[in-house]
């Protein structure tokens, strides 16, 4: 049941505005304003597109053409170009859209991880203000299975589903558009809301949607459907050509388009309806996607910035909103909570770490000398962290760390190789030779590592994640020179001296202290769905199974 309505009126009464409680280091707290924050908007409407990449939005530099809609929804916006998701992954990335605290803080890591029910949501906190709280989520990694419905009157997950013969069947925008518009309408007169919509078309598999690029179909051997994909991802590299890599990018490239159609749809249902400039519109993403910039075509397998660098677009109500700016210093997905809590005047979470962008653009504070952006990721054995300044990035190797650096055993699946199981589970290929040292029966004399074929079923016994040397602790990347981060310079001096180190091992030890203990996934509490889901996403798999 939600809250009376009447409620919202008196905290935006009392409640002033909150510094945050860690913004970016550099940033000098500045005084609480008081009578500053203009009239609350008459909604929240809080999109994330999964897997969205921001050098594929025009508004972000792409010069693509697949978003005109957000774009245009830019133009009139808060437009953050140098935004970093939390982690690689939906399920830790989505917590901190929620919290605005970093994965850590909140015990979701891992793919058995849950978001605790001690940990006040912001759906809760807009709720309890008299908000109705309405969610369309179309990925189960964020769904009531882990959590994430908490707060939420109604959180719709369940809806018609297309995919390709066969395959894993997904909701697409066309459905989330249509239900969004349907709740809206849903809605009594002037009652204020907050709507979440998790759109998810740019993830795998990626569907075809002929006539919408006006680029031609490369001719690769794959189609976007998961089973095309994990064969295409099983390739040796040698193997793997370039118009598969050219068609895998055309198919991401069209799901990108199609999925800000139909943003454009909701928007101009929104406008029709009188609504579009009286909400707060937050658009953003989870993570990107590997697209094989540095060798893995999806996400969750590494923290470089083609997995982490998200588009974030903040239109706030036409009255009192602040100018249309672009902002190059860093943004958060631990930013979103302290923001749209900001706009309604509401307190600020006890752990929350980002800081509230409109209070910001209020302030002229948005630029921040020695911003930095901080992400993590725990997942199928890839333990890192990373830090940057945007001239120089640190990616640590955090997998050897108490029980993680145990042995383990893996039962071999359809398509595993040697490289996948090394890189997956280490974040490296140079743990071949350990997994086949343990395992000698599964190399004939003579036969190289890449000529080894696994038997699914086969129990392997996998190596520690043993301490690496100083070469393997961390990378070190000079973003000024090599943006795309090809070479390591963690040997030289500055690699081995930057300030990032420091800040790095105060962030991390930040994020442990505030640490909410949460709880695990049983598979036996979810159902049937959700476990088929998972298991076509990748997320379920091997012991999990």
């Amino acid at each position: 049941m939600p809250a009376p309505r009447a409620l919202l009126p008196g905290l935006l009464v009392t409640a002033a505005l909150v510094v945050p409680a860690c913004g970016p280091a550099g940033e000098e707290p500045a005084a609480p304003v008081e009578d500053a924050a203009p009239a609350p908007p008459r909604g929240v409407l809080f999109i994330v597109v999964d897997t969205l990449r921001a050098d594929h939005v025009g508004a972000f530099g792409s010069d693509m053409g697949l978003t005109p809609n957000l774009d245009a929804l830019a133009s009139d916006a808060l437009v953050f170009t140098n935004t970093v998701a939390t982690s690689s992954w939906t399920r830790p990335s989505v917590a901190s859209m929620f919290t605005g605290q970093y994965p850590t803080s909140l015990d979701v890591l891992t793919k058995q991880d849950m978001l605790s029910p001690d940990v006040e949501t912001l759906a809760e906190r807009l709720g309890a203000a008299g908000l109705r709280c309405l969610a369309v989520s179309t990925n189960g990694n964020a769904g009531r299975s882990f959590g994430f419905d908490q707060g939420f009157e109604q959180f719709i997950s369940r809806l018609p589903k297309v995919g390709y013969p066969d395959d894993f069947p997904v909701v697409a925008a066309d459905q989330v558009t249509g239900k969004a518009l349907e709740l809206v309408d849903g809605l009594g007169a002037d009652e204020p809301f907050f709507l979440f919509l998790h759109y998810f078309d740019p993830h795998d598999p990626y569907l075809e949607h002929p006539g919408l690029l006006d680029t031609p179909e490369p001719p690769g051997r794959f189609n976007g459907s998961r089973k095309d994909l994990d064969e295409l991802d099983h390739l040796p590299l040698a193997e793997r050509t370039a118009d598969d890599v050219a068609r895998v990018r055309w198919l991401y490239q069209g799901e990108v388009r199609y999925c800000d159609l139909w943003l454009g749809t909701l928007f101009d249902g929104l406008r029709e309806r009188g609504l579009l400039d009286e909400l707060l519109v937050v658009v953003t993403a989870d993570h990107g996607e590997g697209l094989y910039d540095h060798g893995m075509r999806a996400h969750g397998t590494d923290l470089y910035e083609e997995q982490l660098r998200v588009p974030l677009v903040v239109r706030f109500p036409r009255d009192g909103a602040p100018a249309p700016t672009t902002v190059e210093s860093f943004a958060s997905l631990v930013d979103i909570t302290p923001t749209i809590l900001g706009a309604y005047g509401l307190p600020q979470p006890e752990h929350a770490r980002g800081r509230d962008l409109g209070a910001a653009a209020r302030e002229g504070r948005l630029e921040v000398r020695g911003s930095f952006a901080y992400a993590e990721m725990d997942f199928t054995g890839i333990d890192l962290e990373s830090i940057t300044d945007g001239s120089a990035k640190i990616v640590r190797n955090r997998a050897y760390d108490g029980e993680k650096a145990l042995p383990f055993e893996h039962v071999v699946e359809e398509g595993d190789t040697l490289q996948t199981l090394s890189r997956l589970n280490y974040g490296r290929l140079n743990h071949v030779p350990d997994i086949v040292r343990l395992n000698p029966g599964i190399r004939a004399p003579g036969t190289s590592y890449r000529d080894i074929t696994l038997e699914p079923g086969t129990v392997l016994a996998m190596p520690a994640r043993r301490l690496p040397g100083d070469e393997d602790l961390f990378e070190f990347f000079d973003l000024v020179n090599d943006p795309g981060e090809r070479v390591d310079r963690s040997a030289s001096l500055e690699g081995r001296t930057h300030r990032l180190h420091d800040l790095l091992r105060h962030f991390a030890a930040e994020n442990l202290e505030s640490r909410i203990v949460g709880g695990d996934v049983d598979l036996a509490d979810l159902d049937e769905e959700t476990i088929a889901e998972l298991r076509a996403l990748g997320y379920l798999g091997g012991d999990d199974s």
